[in-house]
């Protein structure tokens, strides 16, 4: 899986909403006005359709980054060693190869994804939905609008790789369960087929921020969560 990640700040207020599934749209399909109504509700919105430019496989990183040191980290373990891009990125071409559930997170790390990757950088903004407040540039997005004397904030986009992992309660997740300080723009760019032949996927568990009572308190009294740290902050689970 590939996926990248744009950070917007100033988000509308988080409401009660009353679907019970996050609203799906085709970007031609909804405006920026629809798109805000339901984004100020404090759920998901799933956009598809986006026109993204370029092929983000495994053989592309592996061909032009290949050389290229990173640190990956074992989804389950939480073990990390130093890699590079090839090696990682082979794993998705040949499964028999892995010896665990790998995973290259928010790389580049350290550097600003513009100067690492600008051809990437370009495709990335030019098909992000609602350019007018996800774009580190759009002119509704609070981040933009830092002083030019001042640091601003790294809100990305970065990208973030992971192994499939299996679904059922003997494995762990690639993401642990974690609060966002901002909210966030998710692009998926690739996934591997599965066995039989169906588009690959990932799977989400969003909850909204007014949950997290609920959520500490279901983690501690019946997964019986004893620490260290705050069960959803710590990233242990």
């Amino acid at each position: 899986m590939a996926r990248l990640e744009l950070r917007a700040e100033g988000s509308p207020s988080d409401e009660t909403y009353h679907e019970r599934d996050s609203p799906r749209f085709r970007h031609e399909d909804l405006s920026d006005t629809e798109f805000v109504r339901h984004w100020s509700y404090g759920i998901p919105v799933v956009v598809s359709s986006l026109n993204f430019q370029g092929t983000w496989d495994p053989a592309y990183f592996i061909r032009t980054y290949g050389k290229k040191k990173a640190t990956i980290e074992n989804c389950e373990t939480g073990e990390t060693k130093l890699s590079n891009v090839a090696t990682f990125f082979q794993q998705f071409l040949d499964p028999g190869q892995r010896d665990g559930i790998w995973k290259l997170k928010d790389w580049p790390p350290l550097h600003d994804f513009a100067l690492i990757f600008p051809e990437l950088h370009k495709s990335f903004m030019q098909c992000v939905p609602y350019p007018n407040y996800t774009r580190s540039d759009g002119v509704l997005n609070l981040a933009s609008h830092s002083p030019y004397n001042a640091i601003s904030p790294d809100l990305g986009p970065k990208m973030y790789n992971a192994c499939e992992t299996a679904p059922d309660d003997q494995h762990q997740g690639s993401t642990k369960l974690h609060a966002d300080l901002t909210d966030a723009v998710n692009i998926m760019l690739w996934a591997a087929k599965d066995a039989d032949g169906n588009p690959g996927c990932a799977l989400w568990h969003i909850f909204p921020a007014t949950a997290l009572a609920f959520l500490r308190k279901f983690l501690t009294e019946v997964c019986g969560f004893k620490g260290p740290g705050d069960p959803v902050h710590s990233q242990l689970i």
